[in-house]
């Protein structure tokens, strides 16, 4: 529902406003996306999985401790959210500096948590639906003020809401468990605990906007092509995020030959998901790039065909990265394959910028996908014959 009436937001942005204008928010919207990534500081990889894999007794003290832990980054990961896209946006740069903002407090979201607890219920209920209505509330604002401000302004608000509400429902009163008082030393060793978790979010969070600030930098005209691809393939995540949400409150729990035989079907099945994505992703994001802009976005077939060929990468890495390195015990390759496929990535986009054709930049995301799955993928099935028991989070 969120990713839907986020994507519903850009043909609204566009047709009140103009492409240049959308892009310069959604360009705000994706520095804040991976500012959020690091205020979730990996407890939306890891975390699900380690909350399924514990008692009943020990959830609430571990959302306790990521609570009290990532506080200690918001700060100066507010200020870096706010300022990026000030001083790199074309236009419009207030409201992209807001719109950082709302998405970087996403990152503070206990969703991962209410995944890990099979609360689907209360993830729609206490999550999504503040998000979904101050966006809606914001469309409105902007409609009614010319000003997209109040756009980026409604969606911070929503996003402090759901923070807020999950926080209150898992932890009564904001009191942390008895036992459970934490120091500041004490805090930055629950934050090293999830260094791999964090390490393949930050990585893989940051490829993408890395590549928007190289073009905006060097092919300005083709800004708005990749910023819509941008908020696309962040849609086609969020639909097939359920799938994965399932696995990791399922698959870690299971001990010996159960874990191995869980683990073998859900990659299974994450490799007919990662079919369909391909497959989907190339026949239909031309289309959906001419609905959503009315036509002043045309994506090119090499484009379209690479990004499917990416977006079936990331179902891997989703499926790898969150539920089965996790359940193994392998949590290192979590964070190393990410930081060398992107490194890869990062370079090559570079050089294929370098020769003025968009198209050609589209090989990079291949590039860094195949190294990733590749490396994650060697490395589950180095660990798969050994997997037995529960491995402790």
């Amino acid at each position: 529902m969120s990713g839907g009436v986020s994507l519903l937001t850009i043909p609204a942005i566009v047709l009140l406003t103009s492409p240049d204008l959308w892009a310069s928010v959604a360009l705000g919207q994706a520095v804040g996306s991976s500012a959020g990534v690091l205020a979730l500081f990996g407890w939306g990889v890891t975390g699900p999985a380690k909350v399924a894999m514990a008692s009943a007794g020990e959830r609430a003290a571990r959302y306790w401790d990521s609570v009290s832990a990532r506080l200690i980054l918001f700060a100066p990961i507010a200020v870096v959210a706010v300022l990026v896209p000030w001083l790199i946006v074309p236009e419009e740069p207030v409201a992209a500096s807001v719109a950082s903002l709302a998405m970087a407090f996403g990152g503070l979201s206990g969703s991962w948590y209410l995944v890990g607890v099979g609360r689907a219920d209360l993830l729609l209920v206490l999550d999504t639906v503040p998000r979904v209505a101050a966006t809606v509330v914001g469309i409105g604002g902007l409609w009614l003020t010319d000003s997209l401000v109040v756009f980026a302004v409604s969606q911070l608000v929503g996003s402090l809401a759901a923070f807020l509400l999950v926080t209150g429902w898992a932890v009564p009163r904001f009191r942390p468990p008895a036992g459970r008082a934490r120091g500041i030393r004490s805090l930055f060793g629950v934050l090293a605990r999830e260094r791999h978790g964090v390490l393949v979010a930050v990585v893989v969070a940051a490829f993408y906007p890395s590549v928007l600030a190289v073009i905006a930098a060097v092919q300005p005209a083709a800004l708005p092509l990749y910023a819509l691809i941008d908020k696309v393939l962040r849609f086609a995540v969020m639909a097939i995020q359920p799938v994965f949400q399932f696995f990791q409150a399922t698959v870690p729990a299971e001990r010996g030959e159960g874990l191995r035989t869980a683990i073998r079907r859900s990659l299974l099945v994450s490799t007919g998901v990662a079919a369909v994505c391909f497959a989907a992703t190339a026949s239909l994001l031309p289309v959906a790039a001419f609905v959503l802009t009315a036509g002043h976005i045309a994506v090119p077939w090499l484009v379209a065909v690479n990004l499917g060929a990416y977006m079936a990468g990331v179902v891997l890495v989703m499926f790898l990265s969150s539920v089965a390195l996790v359940a193994v015990g392998r949590e290192r390759a979590i964070g190393w394959a990410p930081l060398t496929g992107v490194a890869i990535g990062v370079a090559a986009t570079a050089l294929l910028a370098a020769t003025g054709d968009a198209s050609a930049v589209s090989w990079a995301f291949v590039l860094a996908v195949v190294v990733i799955v590749g490396l994650q993928l060697t490395a589950l099935l180095r660990a798969l014959p050994a997997a037995a028991g529960r491995v402790d989070p």
